[in-house]
């Protein structure tokens, strides 16, 4: 039975000008297409969308010649060295970066508009002029090899891995687009370069160009670069059709792991077929948020899961809908039929108007938030162009979505979710270890207003009408320095319960409500502070404001939400320990901090959440919600004088009680050496040293270090990974308290090249104490600082979240705008300084996670010897 909705809203209408930026779309005279949308704003995103990935590979299929390739292409060409294409795109502030995928590879630049030319020209160069020279070749094989060992040694990509291995039995779509090993390990020059001269053809691409680009400009840059490529012969490769499924099919995996992943899929239709966008609507009503029927059977009334979640992918001529889960070890088989049975009881019962209805606005909402970003704009229009094979395919998807009634859904459901069709998968820890059974226009946007009310608590506004969106966000000080040693992560616990029941709504409510209106609400945590925040369309703001004041204000702490939530975090600490970079990030944590509460994440430690109870988390509430430590920011379409006396009101009913922050101090590490046995096939390595709080003047020196030692032009992924190919990642990571934190260098690497890579941390280290960093290096890393701080704040939710952690944490509101003068203002003796303070090698953390051979039991007596 179903009935219509009252509410109903046209897609299309709420959408409005996003489905009618001004798009150019042309093809040159060698057969490629190009696509540009001028959007003002100084920014700008350059795109090379390639129609060649892993299912194009015959005779070669599963080889992973397209994502080999990809990494070629940033090892030179007949205009740049190895190592100058990334430095280049940096030096104008740019961040560039590629992925590859079944049926595309893309590469992809973002910068400050004045980079476009030089954008423009290094793709091109990369893309027609790569060397594929042998010797880096068989240096990137080695990486890639390192690549392969990290994707077996996840278990999420495992089943996934194996669930299209099931779906598919002739389509390319069943190997791996990383490759099988052996036969990647296989491959020779000659492979990859006949594939790159067959495969990277003008006819072949689509260049997308969004941003602060005129017609002239781009069209000066195409005659330099991309036009001036002459038109060669393309061989695209007949794609095997996937023969008709005619019966359910079944796959177990059995492997070293903490929690059961699992996934159940149907065969599809491709995303041109007229049932597609009903499928995607399906997968949101099914299993798509808080609101939806299998997260509300399975989690929240009849506690089987931990998350579950419903998708629809299908890119092709073919594809699969399908429902992932993590429960507790040995209960899947429960899971698995409680998800077809509630599937099938959906379907044969019908859906509500009202339930098509939230799916249909949290589609257009994801649409809006893809066209946020320059970089996110581009990517919409290349799946359109790319994928789809429509540049305007938006506009008739969301037509066809304000056609749907929810018979249809139901309909659609029938005629594709059939059980020959069926496919399982699991990945489950090892029989012996599993525990019993059981159950366009240019603006200026204005100043961010900011108020203290009589309470303390603080108010931040700034109005942002490009976008019909607003985002409300509110945080509190809290995390592990706010949690006693039997309270760890009752504040991530808290902030998810604050956004379930309220004493006017229950848990489902919230999430009908606010799904219903195309948003979204979310908790966050984090090492200092924790909260709320709301992003959804300008037109329902009210409705979203009556439940952010409910979930601070009026929290109901449900004895059964409660169960559920606390459940589902200690569920994602044990699936952590299943990831060996994971696992190895926490325990090294923990060995660094020792004592102090920083030694544990905001997610907390299992034992604590265990113990814990309602009570203790309203006492929580009750210590950590008042007024003197709360500051709530909104950003986006609304009218302040309007919205500032509601905000006001809700800020004065919070508690007006004393509130202490917590200062407890840290003296630093003492030296030492941790080898952590974990059967996989790689290991990792974390060095620490002491860091800087947030408030701290050297907090810029630190971030200036990071972002060279992360850098892949910098010296040490240089030397470890490009020279001597010891790795397959390299690079610097921080814990950033208000006071202190940490400063670390990270590294996978095999187990017998553990000293080599430790050696090369110890000459880079001494390096930089010595004479700083070179200034081309440091000049590069400014750069990059700058240019990232403006890609980042190109998006509400970004700029409420700036402002709201910066005035929690005490630094001025104008911190954003002072960013670019802190860095510039950084030279090689401060650099110099903060190292020889800071990284001092008789307080330093070194921590090993892998397998526990002759290696690496021979390097840490090494190392403990010279300690």
């Amino acid at each position: 039975m179903t009935r219509k909705s009252s509410g109903s809203r046209s897609a299309v209408n709420t959408l409005g000008p996003a489905l009618e930026t001004p798009l150019s779309r042309f093809t040159l005279p060698n057969g490629l297409t190009v696509i540009h949308a001028e959007q003002p704003g100084g920014l700008t995103a350059v795109q090379l969308w390639v129609k060649t990935g892993s299912i194009h590979e015959a005779p070669l299929l599963g080889s992973g010649l397209s994502h080999y390739l990809e990494h070629m292409l940033f090892k030179g060409s007949s205009r740049r060295g190895a190592q100058e294409i990334t430095a280049e795109v940096q030096a104008f502030g740019g961040d560039i970066n590629a992925y590859t995928t079944f049926d595309r590879t893309v590469y992809h630049i973002e910068a400050p508009a004045e980079g476009f030319a030089k954008a423009m020209d290094i793709l091109c160069d990369m893309a027609f002029h790569s060397l594929l020279d042998p010797v880096e070749l068989s240096r990137e094989k080695d990486v890639i090899l390192r690549e392969i060992d990290m994707s077996n040694d996840d278990p999420d990509r495992q089943l996934i891995r194996k669930l299209f291995e099931t779906a598919f039995r002739e389509h390319p779509y069943r190997q791996p687009v990383i490759g099988h090993k052996e036969q990647f390990s296989s491959l020779g020059p000659s492979a990859v370069e006949a594939y790159y001269r067959s495969r990277y053809t003008p006819q072949n691409m689509v260049l997308v160009v969004s941003g602060d680009v005129n017609p002239e400009a781009l069209e000066h840059a195409l005659e330099g670069s991309f036009a001036a490529q002459p038109r060669t012969q393309d061989n695209t490769p007949i794609i095997p059709r996937e023969p008709m499924q005619l019966a359910p099919r079944c796959t177990r995996i059995e492997d070293d792991v903490h929690i059961c992943r699992g996934a159940i899929a149907w065969r599809v239709p491709g995303m041109g077929h007229p049932d597609a966008p009903a499928l995607d609507m399906l997968a949101q009503v099914l299993g798509g948020g808080e609101s939806s029927v299998l997260c509300q059977s399975l989690r929240m009334r009849r506690k089987l899961v931990h998350e579950i979640d419903a998708s629809c992918w299908n890119p092709g001529k073919e594809g699969l809908f399908w429902v992932s889960f993590t429960c507790d070890s040995g209960t899947y088989e429960s899971v698995e039929a409680a998800i077809i049975e509630e599937t099938e009881a959906a379907l044969k019962r019908g859906f509500e108007a009202d339930e098509l209805e939230r799916a249909r606005l949290m589609a257009v909402t994801q649409e809006l938030d893809g066209r946020k970003t320059v970089s996110g704009l581009a990517s919409r229009l290349g799946m359109s162009e790319v994928v789809a094979g429509d540049l305007h395919y938006p506009l008739q998807y969301f037509t066809q979505l304000d056609k749907l009634s929810a018979a249809e859904l139901s309909a659609v459901g029938l005629r594709h979710l059939l059980p020959s069709k069926l496919n399982r998968v699991t990945l489950d820890a090892e029989a012996a270890d599993k525990p019993a059974r059981k159950a366009p226009t240019r603006s200026t946007l204005p100043d961010m207003e900011q108020l203290t009310l009589s309470n303390g608590a603080r108010l931040i506004l700034q109005p942002d009408r490009r976008l019909p969106k607003v985002h409300i966000r509110y945080a509190a000080l809290g995390g592990p320095l706010y949690e006693a040693p039997h309270m760890r992560g009752a504040s991530s616990l808290l902030a998810t319960l604050l956004t379930r029941d309220t004493q006017a709504h229950s848990a489902e409510e919230v999430s009908q409500i606010i799904e219903g209106a195309g948003g979204r609400f979310e908790d966050f945590c984090g090492n200092n502070s924790f909260g709320l925040a709301m992003e959804l369309l300008s037109s329902d703001l009210g409705t979203g404001l009556e439940l952010f004041e409910d979930g601070l204000l009026k929290p109901n702490f449900v004895q059964s939400s409660f169960d559920i939530e606390r459940a589902s975090q200690i569920a994602r600490l044990r699936e952590s320990e299943d990831e060996i970079s994971e696992r190895g990030r926490r325990l090294h944590r923990r060995a660094f901090f020792g004592e102090h509460p920083y030694a544990s994440s905001a997610s907390g430690e299992i034992e604590a959440l265990e113990a814990m109870d309602v009570s203790a988390i309203q006492a929580h509430y009750a210590r950590l919600i008042r007024a003197r430590n709360s500051v709530l920011s909104v950003c986006g379409d609304f009218d302040p004088a309007q919205l500032r006396p509601r905000l006001e009101k809700m800020l004065l009913a919070l508690p007006e009680l004393p509130f202490t922050p917590s200062e407890p101090p840290f003296e630093g590490p003492q030296k030492q050496s941790i080898v952590e046995n974990m059967e996989r096939e790689q290991a990792v390595i974390f060095r620490s040293y002491s860091g800087p709080g947030v408030r701290s003047a050297d907090y810029a020196a630190a971030e200036a270090l990071d972002e060279a030692l992360s850098d892949m032009s910098g010296q040490l992924f240089i030397s470890i990974r490009e020279r001597k190919g010891l790795t397959y990642f390299v690079g610097a990571s921080r814990m950033v308290g208000v006071h202190t934190g940490s400063f670390t260098l990270y590294a996978g690497t095999r187990p017998d090249q553990v000293e080599q890579v430790r050696e090369e941390f110890n000459r880079t280290l001494d390096g930089i104490r010595a004479v700083g960093l070179p200034e081309a290096e440091l000049a590069r890393a400014r750069t990059r600082l700058k240019a990232r701080r403006r890609l980042g704040m190109q998006t509400i939710g970004a700029r409420a979240n700036s402002v709201l952690l910066d005035t929690l944490y005490g630094l001025p509101i104008q911190t954003n705008a002072d960013y670019d003068a802190r860095i510039d203002a950084l030279t090689p003796d401060s650099i110099r300084d903060f190292a020889t303070r800071y990284l001092d090698e008789n307080k330093r953390v070194d921590f090993v996670i892998g397998p526990m051979q002759e290696q690496l039991a021979k390097s840490h007596t090494q190392l403990a010897e010279q300690v």
